[in-house]
């Protein structure tokens, strides 16, 4: 009997997580035909390009956060993806990058970040350990670019 009663907890905790897991869903798939950005830079022999950073918004699945004083606010939902440079002729990097995400949150593009490293750091000085690199973030939408954890600042209306 208690084996049973045991049986019957677990089954229903499983279809509770199952349905649960189902609801928050913010699958990321681009539709194959979609639009693109197509982004290319000329790369100087001395720097490397790392991978294309890109952040997706959504403004069906937004996300929420509380202040200080516990008060709860909401912001869009963020999708962060990571796109690979191909190397083209003549020292160019190139990438196209999806306009949407698609799923059930509508992901679309909110910025791109493109970041270089030194290769060789001892042409410049034989004791640089750290090669941090430089980054430039281009927005597409209204929102503000992601700071550190991809949260949301409100831009200032003038």
């Amino acid at each position: 009997m208690k084996f049973l009663c045991n049986k019957r907890v677990l089954s229903s905790l499983l279809a509770v997580f199952s349905i649960q897991g189902c609801a928050q869903s913010d699958s990321f798939s681009p539709p194959i035909n979609g639009e693109s950005i197509h982004f290319t830079a000329t790369m100087p022999d001395e720097l490397d390009a790392l991978p294309i950073s890109v952040m997706y918004r959504s403004e069906i699945c937004r996300k929420e956060r509380r202040t200080a004083n516990m008060q709860s606010y909401s912001f869009p939902g963020f999708h962060h993806a990571t796109y690979p440079l191909s190397i083209g002729q003549s020292h160019q990097v190139e990438v196209s990058v999806p306009k949407e995400g698609g799923g059930k949150c509508d992901w679309k593009l909110s910025n791109i970040t493109f970041e270089v490293k030194l290769k060789d750091t001892s042409t410049i000085a034989p004791l640089i350990d750290n090669n941090f690199g430089f980054n430039t973030t281009f927005v597409i939408d209204s929102n503000a670019p992601q700071e550190f954890d991809g949260g949301y600042i409100k831009k200032q209306v003038i």
